[in-house]
Protein backbone atom coordinates (compact mmCIF):
# COMPACT_ATOMS: atom_id res chain seq x y z
CA UNK A 1 0.00 0.00 0.00
CA UNK A 2 2.57 2.43 0.67
CA UNK A 3 4.29 0.98 -2.38
CA UNK A 4 1.21 2.81 -4.42
CA UNK A 5 0.78 5.55 -2.70
CA UNK A 6 3.99 6.24 -3.46
CA UNK A 7 4.36 5.98 -7.36
CA UNK A 8 0.86 7.54 -7.04
CA UNK A 9 2.59 11.06 -5.69
CA UNK A 10 5.57 10.54 -7.94
CA UNK A 11 2.85 10.51 -11.07
CA UNK A 12 1.37 13.95 -9.86
CA UNK A 13 5.06 15.56 -9.64
CA UNK A 14 5.87 14.57 -12.76
CA UNK A 15 2.44 15.96 -14.54
CA UNK A 16 4.07 19.45 -13.58
CA UNK A 17 6.85 19.32 -15.99
CA UNK A 18 5.00 21.37 -18.24
CA UNK A 19 5.36 24.15 -15.76
CA UNK A 20 8.99 23.96 -15.78
CA UNK A 21 11.29 26.24 -17.69
CA UNK A 22 12.06 24.39 -21.40
CA UNK A 23 13.80 27.40 -22.50
CA UNK A 24 17.27 28.62 -22.36
CA UNK A 25 15.74 31.89 -20.25
CA UNK A 26 14.33 32.50 -16.92
CA UNK A 27 11.01 31.17 -15.94
CA UNK A 28 7.91 33.09 -15.28
CA UNK A 29 7.59 31.28 -12.10
CA UNK A 30 9.77 32.74 -8.76
CA UNK A 31 12.99 30.97 -8.18
CA UNK A 32 12.22 29.25 -4.91
CA UNK A 33 9.20 27.89 -6.93
CA UNK A 34 11.32 26.82 -9.36
CA UNK A 35 13.49 25.09 -7.64
CA UNK A 36 10.93 23.36 -5.43
CA UNK A 37 9.25 22.35 -8.66
CA UNK A 38 12.76 20.95 -10.12
CA UNK A 39 13.49 18.97 -6.58
CA UNK A 40 9.77 17.34 -6.32
CA UNK A 41 9.84 16.61 -10.52
CA UNK A 42 13.83 15.33 -10.35
CA UNK A 43 12.62 13.00 -7.22
CA UNK A 44 9.63 11.21 -8.17
CA UNK A 45 11.08 10.50 -11.68
CA UNK A 46 13.90 8.64 -9.43
CA UNK A 47 10.95 7.10 -7.76
CA UNK A 48 9.37 6.07 -10.56
CA UNK A 49 12.79 4.62 -11.98
CA UNK A 50 13.22 2.55 -8.73
CA UNK A 51 9.60 1.07 -9.57
CA UNK A 52 10.64 0.63 -12.70
CA UNK A 53 13.25 -1.59 -11.79
CA UNK A 54 11.90 -3.18 -9.01
CA UNK A 55 8.14 -3.91 -9.35
CA UNK A 56 7.81 -3.04 -13.22
CA UNK A 57 4.56 -5.14 -13.25
CA UNK A 58 2.76 -3.26 -10.71
CA UNK A 59 3.96 0.12 -12.07
CA UNK A 60 2.22 -1.08 -15.94
CA UNK A 61 -1.01 -2.28 -14.34
CA UNK A 62 -1.43 0.41 -11.65
CA UNK A 63 -4.26 2.96 -12.17
CA UNK A 64 -5.59 6.06 -10.00
CA UNK A 65 -9.19 5.99 -9.51
CA UNK A 66 -11.25 5.36 -12.64
CA UNK A 67 -9.02 5.74 -15.19
CA UNK A 68 -7.96 2.93 -17.11
CA UNK A 69 -5.14 0.00 -16.50
CA UNK A 70 -2.05 1.30 -17.33
CA UNK A 71 -3.27 4.77 -17.82
CA UNK A 72 -0.76 6.02 -14.84
CA UNK A 73 2.55 4.80 -16.56
CA UNK A 74 1.26 6.45 -19.50
CA UNK A 75 0.69 9.53 -18.39
CA UNK A 76 3.93 9.49 -16.92
CA UNK A 77 5.95 8.40 -19.97
CA UNK A 78 4.04 11.69 -21.66
CA UNK A 79 5.29 13.87 -19.44
CA UNK A 80 9.01 13.16 -20.23
CA UNK A 81 9.43 15.21 -23.39
CA UNK A 82 9.14 17.62 -21.62
CA UNK A 83 11.41 16.75 -19.19
CA UNK A 84 14.23 15.93 -21.80
CA UNK A 85 13.79 19.89 -22.90
CA UNK A 86 13.66 21.33 -19.11
CA UNK A 87 17.09 23.36 -18.71
CA UNK A 88 17.09 22.06 -15.35
CA UNK A 89 19.59 19.40 -15.41
CA UNK A 90 18.66 17.36 -12.78
CA UNK A 91 15.29 17.06 -14.26
CA UNK A 92 16.48 15.91 -17.54
CA UNK A 93 19.16 13.05 -15.84
CA UNK A 94 16.28 11.91 -13.96
CA UNK A 95 13.77 11.43 -16.96
CA UNK A 96 16.63 9.84 -19.03
CA UNK A 97 17.09 7.43 -16.50
CA UNK A 98 13.55 6.62 -15.59
CA UNK A 99 12.73 6.05 -19.20
CA UNK A 100 16.22 3.84 -19.60
CA UNK A 101 15.31 1.39 -16.86
CA UNK A 102 11.50 1.30 -18.09
CA UNK A 103 12.78 0.27 -21.46
CA UNK A 104 14.96 -2.13 -20.19
CA UNK A 105 12.52 -4.08 -17.65
CA UNK A 106 9.66 -4.38 -20.28
CA UNK A 107 12.16 -5.99 -22.83
CA UNK A 108 11.26 -9.26 -20.42
CA UNK A 109 8.15 -8.40 -19.06
CA UNK A 110 6.23 -11.25 -18.91
CA UNK A 111 2.63 -11.21 -17.27
CA UNK A 112 1.60 -15.23 -17.62
CA UNK A 113 0.67 -15.88 -14.42
CA UNK A 114 -2.60 -13.16 -14.83
CA UNK A 115 -5.99 -14.36 -15.80
CA UNK A 116 -6.53 -13.78 -19.34
CA UNK A 117 -8.61 -10.53 -19.25
CA UNK A 118 -5.71 -9.02 -16.98
CA UNK A 119 -3.24 -10.57 -19.16
CA UNK A 120 -4.41 -8.94 -22.46
CA UNK A 121 -5.30 -5.97 -20.68
CA UNK A 122 -1.63 -5.41 -19.21
CA UNK A 123 -0.44 -6.73 -22.69
CA UNK A 124 -2.26 -3.26 -24.04
CA UNK A 125 -1.29 -0.99 -21.56
CA UNK A 126 2.52 -1.52 -22.23
CA UNK A 127 2.24 -1.61 -25.90
CA UNK A 128 0.24 1.97 -25.76
CA UNK A 129 3.65 3.34 -23.29
CA UNK A 130 6.48 2.03 -25.63
CA UNK A 131 4.39 3.59 -28.68
CA UNK A 132 4.84 6.50 -26.76
CA UNK A 133 8.66 5.95 -26.08
CA UNK A 134 8.98 4.76 -29.78
CA UNK A 135 7.27 8.42 -31.34
CA UNK A 136 7.47 11.11 -28.51
CA UNK A 137 10.15 9.95 -26.58
CA UNK A 138 12.42 9.12 -29.34
CA UNK A 139 11.57 12.77 -31.70
CA UNK A 140 12.25 14.60 -28.54
CA UNK A 141 15.61 12.72 -27.55
CA UNK A 142 16.73 13.71 -30.77
CA UNK A 143 15.31 17.45 -30.90
CA UNK A 144 17.16 17.41 -27.28
CA UNK A 145 20.40 16.97 -28.71
CA UNK A 146 20.55 19.71 -30.86
CA UNK A 147 19.12 21.94 -28.13
CA UNK A 148 20.53 21.01 -25.03
CA UNK A 149 22.60 23.68 -23.19
CA UNK A 150 24.32 21.37 -21.01
CA UNK A 151 26.83 18.80 -22.07
CA UNK A 152 26.22 16.57 -18.27
CA UNK A 153 23.04 15.86 -20.35
CA UNK A 154 23.98 14.60 -23.87
CA UNK A 155 25.98 11.34 -22.59
CA UNK A 156 22.76 9.89 -21.02
CA UNK A 157 20.57 10.95 -23.76
CA UNK A 158 22.28 8.96 -26.46
CA UNK A 159 22.51 5.90 -23.73
CA UNK A 160 18.71 6.51 -24.32
CA UNK A 161 18.25 6.94 -27.78
CA UNK A 162 20.42 3.25 -28.30
CA UNK A 163 18.25 1.87 -25.78
CA UNK A 164 15.13 2.73 -27.82
CA UNK A 165 16.97 1.93 -31.38
CA UNK A 166 18.13 -1.93 -29.63
CA UNK A 167 14.36 -2.54 -28.17
CA UNK A 168 12.62 -1.40 -31.31
CA UNK A 169 12.08 -2.30 -34.96
CA UNK A 170 12.89 -0.24 -37.60
CA UNK A 171 9.38 0.40 -38.84
CA UNK A 172 8.21 1.18 -35.87
CA UNK A 173 10.72 4.41 -35.11
CA UNK A 174 11.73 5.56 -38.94
CA UNK A 175 8.30 7.86 -38.73
CA UNK A 176 9.65 9.43 -35.45
CA UNK A 177 13.45 9.98 -37.02
CA UNK A 178 12.75 11.30 -39.50
CA UNK A 179 10.74 13.83 -38.06
CA UNK A 180 13.00 14.47 -36.04
CA UNK A 181 15.92 15.49 -38.22
CA UNK A 182 13.37 17.18 -40.56
CA UNK A 183 12.62 19.55 -37.71
CA UNK A 184 13.83 23.39 -37.85
CA UNK A 185 15.56 22.46 -34.65
CA UNK A 186 18.38 20.23 -37.19
CA UNK A 187 20.64 23.12 -38.56
CA UNK A 188 23.25 21.06 -40.29
CA UNK A 189 21.72 20.36 -43.87
CA UNK A 190 21.04 17.41 -45.76
CA UNK A 191 24.01 15.78 -46.14
CA UNK A 192 24.48 15.72 -42.38
CA UNK A 193 21.17 14.71 -41.99
CA UNK A 194 21.70 11.54 -43.55
CA UNK A 195 24.60 10.67 -41.76
CA UNK A 196 22.52 10.88 -38.71
CA UNK A 197 20.14 8.77 -40.09
CA UNK A 198 21.77 6.19 -41.45
CA UNK A 199 23.35 5.77 -38.24
CA UNK A 200 20.30 5.99 -36.52
CA UNK A 201 18.95 3.09 -38.77
CA UNK A 202 22.39 1.32 -38.59
CA UNK A 203 21.58 0.48 -34.84
CA UNK A 204 18.20 -0.62 -34.95
CA UNK A 205 18.92 -2.73 -37.88
CA UNK A 206 22.00 -4.47 -36.33
CA UNK A 207 20.19 -4.51 -32.97
CA UNK A 208 23.86 -3.03 -31.85
CA UNK A 209 25.37 0.44 -32.19
CA UNK A 210 28.04 1.17 -34.70
CA UNK A 211 31.44 1.82 -33.87
CA UNK A 212 31.33 5.80 -34.65
CA UNK A 213 27.67 5.96 -33.12
CA UNK A 214 28.29 7.85 -29.83
CA UNK A 215 30.74 10.29 -31.74
CA UNK A 216 28.42 11.03 -34.76
CA UNK A 217 25.90 12.55 -32.07
CA UNK A 218 28.49 14.11 -29.78
CA UNK A 219 29.31 16.19 -32.89
CA UNK A 220 26.05 16.98 -34.04
CA UNK A 221 25.53 18.26 -30.47
CA UNK A 222 28.90 19.97 -30.65
CA UNK A 223 28.04 22.49 -34.28
CA UNK A 224 24.20 22.49 -32.45
CA UNK A 225 26.04 24.79 -29.80
CA UNK A 226 27.86 27.49 -31.37
CA UNK A 227 26.59 30.33 -33.41
CA UNK A 228 29.11 30.29 -35.48
CA UNK A 229 28.58 30.17 -38.99
CA UNK A 230 31.33 27.59 -39.85
CA UNK A 231 28.60 24.79 -37.94
CA UNK A 232 25.76 25.83 -40.18
CA UNK A 233 25.16 24.21 -43.09
CA UNK A 234 27.80 25.04 -45.78
CA UNK A 235 30.11 25.68 -43.61
CA UNK A 236 33.27 24.82 -42.50
CA UNK A 237 32.79 22.27 -39.84
CA UNK A 238 29.96 21.02 -40.96
CA UNK A 239 31.77 20.36 -44.66
CA UNK A 240 34.69 18.61 -42.45
CA UNK A 241 32.21 16.33 -40.71
CA UNK A 242 30.11 15.57 -43.95
CA UNK A 243 33.61 14.51 -45.59
CA UNK A 244 34.81 12.31 -42.54
CA UNK A 245 31.46 10.25 -41.75
CA UNK A 246 30.77 9.82 -45.86
CA UNK A 247 34.42 8.58 -46.43
CA UNK A 248 34.20 5.70 -43.19
CA UNK A 249 30.26 4.61 -44.50
CA UNK A 250 31.71 4.41 -48.24
CA UNK A 251 34.30 1.70 -46.86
Amino acid sequence: EIVVDLILVSYEAVRLCPRLDVTNGSSDASTQGSNTSTDLVSSMFATLSSCAKHCPRLLVVLAKDDQPLGELLRLSVEAAPDALKAREVEVALSAVAFLEMLITSASCLTFDDFEDTKKSAALSALHRTMSIIHTNVLASSLVSVCEAASQEVVGPTINLIKSILKHSQWDQIEGSIGSALNSNQFKLGDAAREIMFDNLKQCSMNGYPPANFDGIIAEIWQMHQTDDTGAIAGGEAVAEFVKRYFRQQAT
